[in-house]
């Protein structure tokens, strides 16, 4: 839902920029659609992953939670592509390409099929069968859009570092703190509801935290979001507010010298072990 919602904010100034010809804008509009919604989606899928079981049980405690939580652990990373697919979906329609999402659609809704019958004819992994299929379908769509992309809009260039891999770095963090919350407090607390909710209270500050020490976001950037303002209030009461640039410095733009990446990789594990210590004073 809140994929479908970017993508459909981000199509007028996407549409307004694609009329005039500014396709450094258009580039940005739909970059920045691309990196908003990994911001989310990646560690939502991350923190069903590893929680899947206590979500499940914790909202379905009366049905077989123990498969419904393996499943939920295996098909969690559809939530990313499903969310590359409907902004990138939404970049087409904004160069009035309505009907190539709706093709790419209809060709992976074809294979989908074709992959869900193969498993549950050929092979004996029941139920999981429609995980893959569930998972091979937002990706193809995904790159049958991004292919299109780049054929009509051969100018267009995604970042990935701070798209994908802050969030990324900053998800493994939040992933680990939120298992070993769920884990130390049932050697007190029985109740999966309140170990569940614990969890995830402390997976959103260390995600916060992390993905801010990684300078994943700039203070413009943090301003689009929704509750902009009221998080760059909590992040200054945090102190975490120098470590972020103006997006002169930081943003999504292609004329920009990448950050190499193991340098990026060193910083991710410097900065997770800050994490924990500015979680923990704070």
């Amino acid at each position: 839902a809140i994929s479908t919602a970017i993508a459909s904010s981000m199509i007028p100034s996407a549409v307004a920029a694609y009329t005039e010809g500014d396709d450094e804008q258009w580039n940005y509009n739909v970059a920045s659609g691309i990196k908003f919604n990994m911001i989310i989606a990646i560690p939502c899928a991350l923190g069903l992953t590893v929680l899947g079981q206590p979500v499940v049980r914790m909202l379905f405690s009366s049905s077989n939670y123990v498969l419904g939580g393996h499943m939920m652990t295996v098909g969690a990373t559809a939530i990313i592509f499903y969310a590359l697919s409907n902004v990138t979906g939404g970049a087409l329609q904004s160069i009035d390409k309505m009907r190539i999402p709706v093709i790419h659609s209809a060709i992976s809704l074809v294979i989908h099929i074709g992959i869900v019958s193969f498993f549950l004819a050929c092979t004996n992994i029941g139920v999981y069968a429609l995980l893959i299929g569930n998972i091979t379908f937002p990706i193809l769509v995904f790159i049958l859009n991004l292919r299109a992309i780049k054929r009509y809009v051969p100018s267009y260039r995604q970042e990935v570092i701070k798209t994908f891999f802050a969030p990324l770095a900053a998800g493994f963090w939040m992933a680990l703190a939120a298992v070993s919350v769920y884990g130390l407090v049932g050697f007190v607390i029985g109740s999966n509801l309140i170990r569940t909710m614990l969890a995830v209270c402390v997976a959103v500050v260390v995600y916060f935290t992390a993905f801010l020490l990684l300078k994943g976001l700039t203070k413009e950037e943090l301003f689009d979001f929704p509750m902009g303002r009221r998080l760059y209030l909590l992040a200054r009461k945090m102190h975490l507010m120098s470590l972020i640039g103006s997006r002169r410095d930081n943003a999504v733009h292609y004329s920009l010298e990448p950050i190499k990446l193991p340098f990026f990789i060193e910083k991710c594990l410097v900065d997770g072990v800050a994490v924990f210590v500015v979680t923990f004073i704070h």
